[in-house]
């Protein structure tokens, strides 16, 4: 069965670069490069990662924790078991793409 024009693909690679895309083109001052924690590639704003992807389709944040408390009703933010300044983001679909974009914003800011 074709996919259809137009529809966005939900498969986490498609996900992924959807979200990569729209990271790249609405923040400034973001590079890429292999991510210091493990996993995939990173966001960095100069030497500070405010994020990196994970296999699946998860990206991990680097959020204030006031942000993170905010995310507390959200199925797809998957908090670490201890403090940290990271949550995990599930990519399940093109309004994930979205959430996660405005996300990574807040991210970005912190990472001056």
């Amino acid at each position: 069965m074709a996919r259809r024009s137009g529809s966005p693909s939900r498969t986490p690679e498609a996900l992924e670069q959807a979200l990569r895309d729209r990271v790249l083109e609405a923040l400034p001052d973001v590079s890429e490069a292999p991510s210091r924690f493990g996993g995939g590639l990173a966001f960095r704003r100069g030497a500070r990662e405010f994020a990196h992807f994970h296999p699946g389709g998860e990206v991990d944040i680097r959020l204030p924790r006031a942000a993170q408390r905010a995310l507390r009703g959200d199925p797809r933010a998957v908090p670490r078991p201890r403090a940290s300044d990271w949550i995990a983001y599930r990519l399940d679909g093109p309004d994930a793409v979205e959430a996660a974009l405005a996300l990574l914003r807040a991210a970005w800011a912190a990472a001056v």
